[in-house]
């Protein structure tokens, strides 16, 4: 499904009118936003299959610190194989790391281990081995790599679009709740703030005829109850 059609589904649901491309209005813009928040929260709820892939890295003698290209940081590390020697890659902390970098000796050959170490210029996630690779070895990383956001009305969406139009209403549902609250917390205030403006500034002499009313009021009571 298209971004186009998912905003329009949404606006259909929503009984708003259909829009030919996401930007021509501001309330398109919007519903475009929050189908871009749920498709981000859609992703992260499951290891969907099609946006499943596997990276390979070639190492080279000396380098332990490798990029995940195309990972934007975003990404999720399934599996890690080293195809070279046929033995998975573990994850060890940046601890354990710490101390074969810094009090152990140095050891090179054949990787076993990794952790992560940011990300590099591209933004895309970096990894260290260990130990430091003494020749080449082809590492192949399964992954889950997100999609980048949508932005044009022909990007196409990876996973099932269900679960993200169904989403991306309830998000906009909720917003536009909190923005009735919030109309009817204003409303409100103005409406105490006009009603102690009229007790403040309300002259003495109708205060005192209403305070004279009311006690005869009162006293009438009084004496149609005894």
């Amino acid at each position: 499904m298209t971004y186009l059609n998912l905003v329009n589904g949404v606006l259909r649901r929503l009984r708003e009118d259909e829009v030919s491309n996401v930007s021509e209005s501001t309330y398109s813009k919007m519903v475009g936003d929050y189908v871009n928040d749920a498709k981000d929260l859609v992703e992260t709820a499951w290891d969907w299959s099609p946006l499943r892939n596997t990276l390979t890295i070639t190492t080279s003698n000396g380098d332990n610190l490798y990029s995940l290209t195309g990972s934007r940081n975003e990404g999720k590390v399934l599996n890690f194989i080293n195809d070279t020697s046929n033995c998975l890659v573990e994850y060890q902390t940046q601890n354990w790391f710490d101390d074969k970098d810094f009090i152990q000796e140095a050891v090179t050959g054949s990787p076993k281990y990794f952790t992560y170490a940011g990300v590099d210029g591209s933004g895309d996630t970096q990894v260290k081995l260990y130990p430091t690779p003494d020749q080449a070895y082809t590492l192949k990383v399964r992954v889950v790599l997100r999609n980048v956001a949508l932005s044009a009305d022909a990007d196409t969406l990876a996973i099932p679009s269900g679960p993200v139009l169904h989403m991306a209403i309830a998000l906009l549902s909720r917003e536009e709740v909190r923005q009735a609250v919030h109309l009817l917390l204003n409303t409100l205030r103005l409406l105490i703030s006009i009603c102690l403006m009229r007790l403040l500034w309300m002259p003495r002499s109708t205060q005192k005829r209403q305070s004279s009313t009311h006690r005869r009021i009162g006293y009438g009571t009084a004496l149609t109850q005894h």
